[in-house]
């Protein structure tokens, strides 16, 4: 078992990684590329775009450190799982920095077209941004795998409830249903990710409470 103290370390880290995603997604860069003059408002917003970025590398690498974390416990339980767990960790982060650099090309095309305003560039960005929206929606869908080894793992090893485990199972499986539909074009359906989501402050709050008992 873990000590409390790394308990209360994993839920804070789990608390941050929710936050950060949501500045991220909510504030920093979602509003800011997904709106329909992206071409000359990513040049105009740049510094909160490469916070965002900046932020994004920091969430990802807090992914990491509580699969490290866990780790212990997680191979003593299931170590093949375990070891699943940690490389979809792994992978995740790689399709985070993919995104990352996916954003940081459109800021790039958004600076020279503000510069020049040739037509060539908003060509090219339309194709960019096309990009962007696949490796964004991916980076997504990756959670879906990620948090169901993750809650696998909880259940197994009873480190919380197991209906807290249970209900992030089937949060999982809605995330990953409702980005494919994304995908194909079906409009985001909030209600279907609100059960991952919860599940996540639960979670969080639950390690918290635990680790100070």
């Amino acid at each position: 078992m873990l000590s409390p103290a790394t308990v209360r370390v994993v839920g804070l880290l789990l608390l941050i990684t929710v936050v950060l995603g949501a500045l991220y997604n909510q504030y920093f860069v979602g509003p800011v590329i997904f709106a329909k003059d992206y071409l000359t408002g990513a040049a105009a917003n740049d510094s909160r775009i490469i916070t965002g970025v900046l932020l994004s590398v920091v969430d990802g690498i807090i992914g990491l450190s509580i699969a490290i974390l866990l780790w212990p416990m997680f191979q003593a339980t299931n170590k093949f799982m375990a070891m699943l767990y940690v490389g979809l960790a792994v992978f995740s982060f790689m399709t985070v920095l993919v995104d990352d650099v996916a954003v940081l090309t459109i800021l790039g095309l958004s600076r020279e077209y503000v510069k020049t305003n040739d037509p060539a560039l908003s060509s090219l960005s339309a194709v960019f941004f096309q990009a962007r929206w696949w490796t964004h929606y991916f980076t997504l869908l990756m959670a879906g795998p990620l948090f169901t080894a993750l809650n696998l793992l909880l259940f197994q090893s009873r480190l919380v409830p197991r209906f807290i485990s249970v209900w992030g199972i089937l949060g999982a499986a809605l995330l990953i249903i409702e980005i494919v539909l994304s995908m194909f074009g079906k409009p985001t359906n909030m209600m279907m990710l609100m059960p991952f989501g919860l599940q996540q402050f639960v979670l969080v709050i639950w390690l918290l409470v635990r680790a100070g008992k």
